[in-house]
């Protein structure tokens, strides 16, 4: 795509109204916390705007700005103690009742949820999954309404790539959950 072109479709003023809902949810799923995970909205932006230059236009924007945002979050990981960074907490509105079904009841579920050890579980299980695989799961976590062909476009990947690894994230931690909470 000539320079010009790629300028005219992704005018970096307009990135935040364009990508930041998507890119705040994707955050929030990966650290808990708003003011952290708008740290890092405004941090991709800031990068993706110097970096602007330099983007060749293999992938759309959205798919660009995820990756930078990804790479923020997997620096942010390494660099701080992980047990003080990604708590979890009961609060945090995942529906997990529909994602383990069938191993609870929705009634079993919220007195599970209710209790923090359950959240340290969940955290612990996601750091056990591959990046690329909880990738894909929290993008669908995060948009459930959105049709698979733009999340698959957004992650650069095809739509049977990402229904294995949805499957591979599910069942990852449905046997993490298995053996680490539901055991004992």
């Amino acid at each position: 795509m000539p320079d010009n072109d790629r300028k005219t479709q992704a005018e970096p003023e307009q990135w935040l109204e364009e990508h930041g809902d998507a890119l705040f949810k994707f955050a929030m799923l990966r650290v808990r916390d708003n003011h952290l995970a708008e740290d890092f909205v405004q941090e991709t932006l800031i990068k993706g705007m110097k970096a602007f230059d330099k983007f060749r236009g293999d992938a759309s924007v959205r798919t660009w700005l995820f990756q930078i945002l990804r790479n923020e979050i997997s620096s942010y990981y390494r660099s701080a103690k992980r047990s003080a960074s990604k708590e979890v907490s009961a609060s945090d509105s995942l529906d997990m009742g529909e994602l383990l079904h069938p191993l609870v009841s929705n009634n079993d579920f919220q007195s599970i949820v209710e209790r923090d050890e359950f959240w340290a579980v969940i955290q612990t299980c996601f750091e056990k999954i591959p990046d690329h695989l909880l990738d894909s799961f929290l993008a669908r976590l995060a948009n459930p309404d959105e049709k698979i062909d733009i999340l698959c476009n957004q992650l650069g990947i095809s739509a049977s790539n990402f229904s294995v690894r949805l499957f591979r994230a599910r069942l990852m931690l449905r046997k993490c959950l298995e053996s680490n909470w539901f055991s004992s």
